[in-house]
């Protein structure tokens, strides 16, 4: 049977998976064909014979913001040794975005992360670090393997070929905008050997023991220049003003990243020279005026559907957005269910609601404004349609919100699951990038985030629902 499990906001540690095939896979969590969703959670000090000390999963599994540390798998007795994913081992297409995964040991493939045969996962913005195995201290792509591996920080691993990346056996890794620094190995930082060829494109590579490439060589905008992190003595990777990181990342490699490992905007214009380019590495930098202005792509000509994150300073929508919005914004009307126009119908933006305009060129707006106080409530008054927005700078994971109806408070998770739920949890949205039309689900979709300045709409299937954003 497959089954579909969503797993948030647990500490799941000292666990064991015995030794012998499947019996000793998954010493946390075990997932065979099953799209599970696993968010929030500390992910510590488990063990595994063979697969997976932290977590082994496979098909659609999204793995978000987890800690994923201190976790066992193998050994490295016998003629050999065994043990494939110290952290995690994935099958198929999972996606492991924004966890932190340290401290991890495998005897013997991929310390931190084992990509199995034939598999495609996509491994971005994660901090991955401290962790050790024989082949790929941090990740390990094996025969014909296929991953994204995308704006991560990668430092500190250690094997004895590949102390970062070890690719094999016709494995194609797109490596892209990446930090991997001060990795050891008796090779190199990225390794690779029988036929793989793995794809590098705007990393920063810098003292890996003994070297940063072995068997493979630099990609198009990869540099090789100290990261300049906050403090990486107690793991503090963010970045500092002076990082040579900044901006000279791939915008194209980071299509989709809305955000970065801590649900910050991304991307941003860090080096203030008028051009918003994606940061290398897990963090995004932010100058004082970014922490409250939108992302640079999001007003680009064409159709723009948006909302307001923080309280405007000034409520105006032209003085807001920096640009004449006459005739050029919609918004909408909940109870009535129909367009308005600004100015003529409304002319301030305010927290909560959505927005639609067509712009005719690129527009940067910079505005400041003040947090709304949390949690935030936002009632639809009547059923059907609505236009609803993200009231905080930061990513809100959609099983985090909740849902109160006449004194009833609902968790997301169980109005989605109920016979009468008060809300269609499908909600669509508009990636400015591709330019089309995504879901954002509770059960899958193309996204599990509500994202700051995106719009959303909504269905409501009865009236008078409060949706509470944490």
């Amino acid at each position: 049977l497959i089954s579909s499990p969503i797993i948030t906001g647990n500490v799941i540690t000292g666990n064991h998976a015995g030794p012998g095939g499947d019996q000793g896979s998954g010493g946390g969590f075990y997932g065979a064909d099953s799209p599970a969703i696993i968010e929030g959670n500390v992910i510590a000090g488990n063990t595994a014979g063979t697969e997976g000390g932290g977590i082994r999963c496979d098909r659609s599994t999204v793995l978000a913001r987890n800690a994923i540390t201190g976790n066992v798998v193998g050994s490295r007795t016998g003629a050999y040794g065994h043990g494939k994913g110290g952290g995690i081992y994935c099958e198929h297409s999972p996606r492991m975005v924004g966890n932190v995964i340290s401290h991890n040991w495998a005897g013997v493939y991929g310390g931190a992360i084992y990509c199995d045969w034939l598999s495609s996962p996509t491994i971005s913005n994660n901090v991955i670090t401290s962790s050790s195995a024989m082949y790929g201290g941090a990740v390990y792509c094996d025969h014909r393997c296929t991953a994204t591996i995308v704006g991560n920080t990668v430092s500190s691993n250690d094997a004895v070929c590949g102390g970062a990346l070890y690719c094999t056996w016709q494995s194609a890794p797109a490596v892209s905008n990446n930090i991997l620094c001060e990795n050891t190995s008796g090779d190199g930082g990225v390794s690779s050997n029988a036929e793989s060829t793995p794809s590098l494109l705007s990393n920063d590579l810098w003292q890996n023991t003994p070297q940063d490439y072995y068997g493979c060589v630099p990609g198009p905008g990869d540099i090789s220049s100290d990261p300049v992190f906050i403090d990486e003595a107690n793991s503090d990777y963010h970045l500092l003003p002076d990082s040579p990181c900044i901006d000279k990342g791939d915008n194209g490699a980071a299509a989709r990243l809305y955000t970065d490992f801590e649900g910050d905007p991304r991307i941003c214009d860090g080096d203030g020279d008028g051009t918003a380019i994606v940061d290398m590495g897990a963090d995004e930098y932010r100058t004082a005026e970014e922490l409250t202005a939108a992302p640079t792509d999001l007003f680009l000509p064409g159709w723009v559907w948006f909302s307001m994150p923080l309280i405007p300073v000034s409520p105006n929508a032209t003085s807001v957005l920096g640009f004449n919005t006459e005739n050029v914004i919609y918004g909408w009307d909940d109870a009535g269910k129909t367009l308005l126009l600004c100015p003529d119908d409304f002319t301030d933006l305010a927290v909560g609601p959505s927005y639609l305009a067509f712009l005719d060129a690129s527009h940067g707006p910079m505005y400041l404004g003040t947090q709304p106080d949390l949690p935030y409530e936002h009632t639809l008054p009547a059923a059907g349609f609505s236009w609803v927005g993200v009231p905080s700078t930061q990513d809100i994971y959609v099983l985090d919100l909740a849902l109160k109806k006449g004194g009833v408070i609902r968790s997301a998770a169980e109005d989605s699951a109920a016979a009468d739920p008060w809300l269609n949890w499908n909600w669509i949205f508009w990636d400015p990038v591709a330019r089309t039309a995504l879901t954002m689900s509770a059960t899958g979709g193309d996204d599990q985030w509500l994202h700051p300045w995106f719009g959303y709409r909504v269905w409501a299937n009865t009236e008078d629902v409060t949706i509470i954003f944490p």
